[in-house]
């Protein structure tokens, strides 16, 4: 299998929005989640981008986006894990939104 390099850090809307910019594209749209967010969120990662767009982005950026191969290689490693941190699952461990989460109850 080829090496590869794989970035550790998300896209944050400072950086896609300096694509923009430069390119003349025009930025996403807001999140449906944006009015609940504080502050300054540029250093957040960037969201409503197509693929086609990210495709276009990556190019710029003399990026590529992984292959499913890569990316799983990348998220669990070569022995087998089923998690990137081991076979149990860790809700600390990750990023996610559910019904715990005040903003998304109804």
């Amino acid at each position: 299998m080829l090496e590869y390099w794989i970035g550790r850090h998300d896209v944050t809307r400072e950086h896609y929005t300096a694509f923009c910019k430069a390119t003349g594209r025009a930025a996403p749209g807001a999140a449906h989640f944006d009015d609940k967010l504080d502050g300054d969120t540029s250093s957040h990662p960037v969201v409503m981008v197509s693929w086609d767009a990210v495709q276009v982005y990556c190019a710029w950026a003399g990026l590529a986006l992984p292959s499913e191969a890569e990316w799983e290689k990348a998220a669990r490693g070569t022995d087998g894990r089923k998690y990137p941190w081991g076979n149990e699952w860790d809700p600390t461990r990750v990023n996610y939104l559910d019904v715990s989460v005040p903003a998304t109850r109804s």
